[in-house]
């Protein structure tokens, strides 16, 4: 499938900015509140990076695990 095109992604970007968004919204404690939006971001920048086309180039951004094969 092409790069920009996978739905997964982009739930994965959307899901990530609603999190970081939705203390705009709805009443949180401080704690959760930055814990929202640090996740939200976080998850929103790892869908933007699995859609660029630098993620199936080799170019490793959070390589934790070596590749088994």
């Amino acid at each position: 499938m092409k790069k920009w095109n996978r739905w997964q992604d982009w739930a994965a970007f959307v899901g990530g900015a609603v999190a970081a968004l939705s203390p705009i919204w709805t009443a949180h404690t401080t704690q959760s509140r930055w814990l929202m939006v640090v996740l939200g971001v976080v998850i929103a920048v790892s869908g933007v990076v699995n859609l660029s086309p630098l993620a199936g180039s080799g170019w490793k951004v959070f390589s934790l695990f070596p590749v088994w094969r």
